[in-house]
């Protein structure tokens, strides 16, 4: 059985009550990261330590905390005493429209298939299982969903799997605490109001399946609200939201509440961080019901939320196979004429030269590559040339990148080339002591793939080949030796002979990774059962295993297999000594390449922190922040935990101290408020030190905002206080920079206000004397102060352009800049994908990367052609978040948008499979284009425009004909 873990806290009740995070770091790492080692499931705090007026200490509780704790006791013991054919099961996915069913790299439909065609087997009573996820699909939409635009009254009275009447509503709502009470009806009216209503009645949408329910989450309503977030993030929920999951407890009776996909909703409403009181919108949804989450295992952060939010088990599913990028049309093209033209220079075959020279420069005009090369659109041939060593580069690094090769389904096990493609990107990098196994090869073959991969345009002098054309060898033979494993089925002593006849010279780190690969690797991706058998059992009331989250690819095959309810870190061993050295690095490459353009050093650097990352990375990014301002962590000898911060000489550091401001997202304010508290120390560490200004900008810039604030009229302390000020996030309760919700709705008129929305939802300060006190006009000082903001990127499984998150963040820093009217700060990615070749990117080129290399490379879409409307809603999102990227940052060019539109609407076979499967995912794809166009991002030919109007023409008659049918 799950075992549950009750809470106390080290503090008053009083205390707790009026903190919007929660609970502090201490109390974290004791009472809940700690505890989800073993497979705690968390709850909510029920004790408390109060003083008397004497000064004696006492415990104090709370009835209500003690009811929610006794009632999740009750209802998980219950579940496995429920005969199991009479189990009730409520099985929820995410979105609507043509995002029904998204999910973090999970084909969730398919994957339900699986979980029903377990379910069955077990016992459970079901009208019938799916052939396949297409026909879960075709009965959802065949029903209602939340999306009504296409439903007449008499459809919704139809399709609705029921309707829930205002006073049963009522009786709930009454039922409340009186804070959130009053909240939903501030924003939202009396009941029941206007979101998914029908004659004074709250819709319920979805299917039946004999004894399971098949649901979507119900609609958040800030995309109904943008206008109103832009001044104010503290909207709550509409009242069909908190109908929504009472019908699913008293009226459905559902025995366990099953959440598919990352992620939803429910565990982002307001209330704190953790340690939910009754005021805690999750905790009001979820009450008590037993609830099993389906998780990707390389989102830790908000998964970790999910369990201690939602009060969630969560079952871990894999990410997708990632395959090498390769090249493909044109960039090979460009790739062999380059190849070509490097050869026969080193050859002295000069008279091929010009004729190679005039085709490298056609393709590179074709494909539009002056920005991402930094070479000017009217340069001649001669000084394209001249970077011909540089373009080669390039064009290997695009290849040699790792994308997604379709979605995951839970309980597969990948077979044929996705099989190859998952251990080849599991061990393409070292895992700990293990070599890596590209390495491992090259070093086989007499080569040091590090130095050929420094040095791709470089012709090797033992070979007379370029060394680029070496690394395509090596990935080739590596590709070559695991199907050869893969065909004797991964059997050790025959894979071991595969190897040894292969590559018969310096083996001996080659037959270790492929022993490695046989018994270690390979058997747990097998393991990848369990994630639909820790399901069945979890959904029996059994105990779902821990284990580890992360990347997987990041040199992590431990992490496998998956279909564990993973677990995060200790956050007071934040950052580890591995970490400080990566965000060392990182930052003097940051450092080294503001200096190669501009001469100089930074003075302000802003940098977008998250929960993700540092979880990932065990605080690469917290390590960086440090370093840039000359503070060094001190490491306990037990633990590894920090024990205190030490300034670094200028000696070893080498420059001045620069100044940070850190814009943290909502999940590392509720993870991790020691590393706040941590840098807000720092910040006063390096404020007091008896320095020269030049060598310390903090100190330099903190005398001018003083001096200013002073003059301003505010008080000298109070002006101190305020300018020292350098983290801030969103506000306590809150979560999300906002600015994906205006350009998700569309209802944003300008840069303004997407700025003014960053602004609202970021401002709030954090550090050991603030606790999310609001600082608009700091807040908005400091960006415009920056020379310098940064993103890393941990790893390809989740890149910029997959998630709206990246933009709303760290474009949101941009669009605030812009909106000033101010020059945007050079934006850098530090790329630390593969820890041992840490590199950056301005954001310009990552957008060119990632579109070259993902979005347009045909890889991309076949695969996601074997998942139907999921995978083409991918496309849509992927598209969308693009426009976000464009809305905030200016970094999509007409090339991208024209190839995008190319490459997904007028090529004839990938539009059909996209309207074929899901029309909606078209439609948006299509307006988002026009968007684009109609608020000058895109200088779209005439041509071009009559081209989409006519297509989206076309597409409204698609729609009509289908919903027609339904």
């Amino acid at each position: 059985m799950p075992s549950l873990q009750a809470i106390p806290l080290f503090r008053p009740q009083k205390e707790w009550m009026e903190d919007g995070i929660g609970m502090e770091g201490g109390e974290l790492a004791i009472c809940i990261a700690l505890p989800e080692l073993d497979g705690q499931l968390t709850t909510v705090p029920f004790t408390f330590n109060e003083k008397d007026k004497e000064g004696s200490e006492y415990h104090s509780w709370r009835q209500d905390r003690i009811e929610r704790i006794a009632g999740m006791a009750v209802k998980w013991a219950t579940v496995g005493m429920v005969p199991i054919q009479d189990r009730k099961v409520s099985i929820l996915v995410n979105g609507s429209g043509a995002g029904l069913g998204s999910a973090g790299g999970l084909d969730s439909f398919a994957s339900i298939r699986n979980m029903l065609e377990a379910m069955a087997d077990a016992g459970y009573t079901l009208d019938h299982v799916p052939e396949s996820g297409q026909e879960i699909i075709d009965e959802m939409t065949a029903s209602l969903t939340n999306d009504l635009e296409w439903k007449s009254e008499q459809d919704i009275e139809d399709q609705a799997e029921d309707f829930l009447n205002k006073d049963r509503y009522m009786e709930w709502l009454s039922a409340l605490h009186e804070v959130p009470r009053e909240r939903m009806c501030k924003n939202w009216g009396e009941p029941v109001g206007t979101v998914m209503t029908h004659k004074n009645k709250f819709i319920i949408p979805g299917v039946r399946n004999g004894n399971v329910y098949l649901g979507m989450e119900p609609i958040r309503g800030k995309h109904e609200k943008a206008e109103e977030l832009i001044h104010d993030p503290h909207i709550v929920m509409p009242h069909q939201y908190l109908a929504y999951y009472r019908w699913i407890a008293q009226e459905f009776k559902t025995d366990l509440h099953v959440h598919v996909g990352t992620h939803g909703s429910c565990e982002w409403l307001p209330g704190k961080g953790n340690g939910l009181s009754e005021e805690c919108f999750p905790d009001i949804m979820m009450a008590d019901m037993p609830h099993l989450y389906i998780y990707v295992i390389d989102d830790p952060s908000e998964g970790i939320v999910a369990k201690r939010r939602k009060k969630a088990i969560l079952v871990d599913h894999m990410m997708p196979s990632m395959t090498r990028a390769g090249t493909y049309d044109k960039l090979m093209e460009l790739e062999a004429h380059i190849h070509d033209y490097l050869f026969c220079r080193s050859t002295f075959q000069k008279d091929k030269l010009p004729g190679i020279a005039e085709s490298v420069y056609e393709l590179i005009k074709e494909m539009s590559m002056w920005k991402e090369l930094k070479i000017g659109e009217d340069a001649p041939v001669e000084e394209v040339m001249e970077r011909i060593e540089t373009i080669y580069d390039y064009i290997s690094d695009l290849k040699d990148g790792l994308i997604t090769d379709g979605l995951h389904i839970l309980g597969n096990v990948p077979e044929g080339r996705h099989m190859e493609e998952m251990v080849y990107c599991l061990t393409r990098l070292r895992n700990g002591s293990m070599p890596s196994l590209r390495i491992s090869v090259a070093e086989s073959m007499g080569f040091d793939l590090d130095f050929l991969m420094d040095n791709c345009s470089s012709v090797n002098g033992t070979t007379g080949e370029v060394n680029g054309g070496i690394v395509n060898r090596i990935d080739d033979k590596t590709q070559e030796l695991l199907f050869s494993m893969q065909e004797c089925g991964y059997k050790l002593e025959e894979c071991l002979e595969i190897a040894e006849k292969s590559f018969p010279e310096d083996n001996e780190g080659l037959l270790r990774v492929t022993e490695f690969i046989c018994s270690t690797v390979h058997p747990s991706i097998l393991g990848m059962v369990e994630e639909v058998t820790n399901y069945v059992n979890g959904s029996c009331g059994g105990y779902v295993p821990p284990g580890p989250s992360g990347s997987p690819t990041r040199g992590n095959a431990h992490l496998l297999p998956t279909g564990k309810n993973y677990y995060s870190l200790d956050p007071e061993t934040i950052p580890g000594q591995t970490s400080w050295k990566a965000g060392m690095k990182m930052a003097d490459q940051m450092i080294e390449r503001y200096m190669e353009q501009e001469g100089i050093y930074p003075e302000n650097i802003g940098i977008v922190v998250w929960s993700i990352d540092t979880m990932k990375t065990g605080g690469d990014d917290t390590a960086y922040i440090l370093y840039l301002m000359g503070v060094r962590p001190i490491w306990g000898s037990v633990g590894g935990k920090i024990v205190g911060l030490e300034v670094m000489s200028h000696e070893e550091l080498g420059r001045p101290r620069i100044d940070v401001t850190v814009r943290i997202s909502s999940l590392f304010r509720d993870t991790f408020p020691n590393l706040f508290q941590l840098i807000d120390e720092a910040v006063e560490m390096v404020a007091d030190l008896d320095e020269d200004e030049e060598k310390n900008f903090i100190k330099k810039h903190l005398k001018k905002d003083i001096a200013n604030m002073i003059k301003e009229g505010m008080d000298p302390d109070d002006a101190k206080k305020n300018a020292m000020i350098r983290v801030f996030g969103e506000p306590p309760g809150t979560h999300g920079a906002g600015v994906d919700v205006l350009v998700q709705s569309k209802k944003w008129d300008s840069i303004d206000d997407l700025a003014q929305m960053y602004i609202t939802c970021g401002c709030s300060a954090y550090g050991r004397k603030w606790r999310g006190e609001t600082k608009p006009e700091l807040f908005r000082y400091r960006l415009n102060q920056l020379d310098v903001a940064v993103k890393n990127q941990v790893d390809r499984e989740i890149d910029f352009i997959d998630t709206d998150d990246v933009y709303s963040y760290f474009g949101g820093i941009n669009a605030v800049v812009r909106s000033d009217g101010n020059k945007k700060p050079m934006n850098i990615v530090g790329d630390s994908s593969d820890p041992d070749r840490l590199k950056i990117r301005d954001l310009e080129g990552e957008m060119a990367y990632i579109i070259r290399s993902r979005i347009l490379n045909p890889k991309w879409i076949e695969g996601l052609k074997d998942h139907g409307f999921v995978g083409a809603n991918l496309v849509a999102v992927n598209v969308n978040n693009a426009l976000g990227w464009d809305a905030t940052s200016d970094v999509i060019e007409d090339w991208m948008y024209e190839s995008m539109t190319e490459h997904f609407l007028f090529d004839e076979e990938n539009r059909k499979w996209i309207e074929e499967n899901n029309p909606l995912a078209l439609r948006g794809i299509l307006e988002d284009m026009l968007e684009a166009i109609s608020r000058g991002m895109w200088e779209a030919t005439e041509e071009m425009k009559e081209k989409l109007n006519n297509l989206y023409l076309e597409t409204e008659g698609i729609l009509e004909e289908v919903n027609s049918k339904h």
